[in-house]
């Protein structure tokens, strides 16, 4: 082989691996430049890309609209055992549980007894009031007897604005809002309760 052919035998490898080194110098180049690109992008970019990486994560997160704290972290720290109002209230109506209580200084009195409150369209307001006034012998035209005569509330406390009363009633039907007790608790609660006392009506 003549010096010439040697001299091209021996370039070819010699330009195969100067290829190879400028790929590998123009990779290195291009993944630098990307990488800067990174830097220089916009930090909401990156936020938003944390963001993404968290919510990948095995981390355990609440269902959506589910809350994370306690479910009862809201209610009153005063609220009497076993009843759903407050030890500020006289009395307490639980709607759900279609019950009553009377309270004195905090702490059950009187009750639980059977009620029966407003139905759909008539619901007996939930809220806090205060018993504005007392009607031993009430009677309302608003509803009549089969007679034709205004209807009796017994013993009616009126607490809320529209008439609401506790008074005595049937507890086989719902109410027109009024909270409606047997003959002796309606009693009862007519003599314990007095003009400006709290009452509590919960869901």
């Amino acid at each position: 082989m003549s010096e010439h052919g040697a001299r091209r035998g021996l370039s070819r490898p010699v330009r195969l691996v100067t290829c190879l080194a400028t790929a590998v110098l123009l990779g290195s180049v291009a993944f630098a430049g990307t990488a800067f690109a990174d830097d220089d992008s916009d930090p909401r970019d990156r936020s938003s890309h944390s963001r993404s990486s968290d919510d990948s994560s095995d981390s355990p997160k609440p269902a959506r609209g589910s809350r994370s704290a306690k479910p009862d972290e809201n209610l009153p720290s005063n609220i009497v055992k076993g009843t759903p109002c407050t030890d500020d209230a006289i009395a307490c109506v639980s709607l759900g549980a279609q019950k009553a209580w009377l309270f004195k200084d905090g702490v059950i009195s009187y009750g639980p007894v059977p009620v029966s409150t407003g139905g759909p369209g008539k619901q007996t307001p939930v809220g806090d009031h205060v018993v504005q006034w007392k009607h031993k012998d009430h009677t309302t035209s608003e509803f009549k007897t089969p007679q034709g005569r205004p209807a009796p509330m017994p013993f009616a406390v009126f607490f809320a604005e529209g008439g609401v009363a506790f008074h005595e009633g049937t507890l086989n039907r719902r109410s027109a809002g009024c909270v409606r007790l047997a003959r002796k608790d309606a009693q009862f609660f007519y003599n314990f309760l007095q003009l400006g006392d709290k009452v509590e009506v919960r869901g």
